[in-house]
């Protein structure tokens, strides 16, 4: 399990994500756009800052740093997003699939310009975990407009995942 288990995170997470797009491309565009209280970003800006994070660490994993993340300037569609997360994901999972070694020291630098050294696992769960924090604050907006994702739970994409191989 141990070395399979950044390619079950990295599956779950892309489950998750399309679970949530799913549920956002049913919004109204003023739905999806609409800023939230507090300074909460919108639907759309939630997700574009998901898919941000997630090429921006995966390219830190690779060797760059990049100084730009993507957001919802870079994306003003929300099928132009979700066109370019399929992309992502697939390389997301080929990344995990070729093998990693999870103490592997990455460094890179923030988009300010910090450098920072950290072990590759560690990363790879921060990616899972910060994943999983903003598409809750995308349910809990898509939820407040009468369009709940359901249960995004890693045991729902376990069970469903061990339907589809027969297990």
């Amino acid at each position: 399990m141990a070395a399979n288990v950044f390619v079950s995170a990295i599956a779950y997470t892309t489950w998750a994500d399309q679970q949530i797009c799913q549920v956002a491309a049913l919004l109204t565009p003023e739905q999806r756009l609409a800023p939230q209280p507090d300074g909460v970003k919108s639907v759309q800006a939630t997700l574009a800052h998901l898919f941000g994070a997630q090429q921006v660490w995966l390219k830190r994993w690779q060797g760059t740093s990049p100084t730009h993340v993507a957001s919802i300037e870079d994306f003003p569609t929300l099928d132009g997003l979700i066109a370019a997360w399929d992309g992502l994901h697939r390389d997301l999972a080929a990344f995990v699939a070729a093998g990693i070694d999870p103490d592997r020291l990455i460094t890179y630098k923030n988009v300010q310009g910090t450098e920072f050294t950290f072990p590759l696992g560690m990363l790879v769960w921060h990616v899972v975990n910060h994943s999983t924090q903003h598409r809750s604050e995308a349910a809990a907006m898509c939820s407040a407009v009468g369009h709940s994702p359901g249960d995004l739970d890693i045991t729902v994409y376990l069970r469903l995942a061990m339907l589809k191989s027969d297990v």
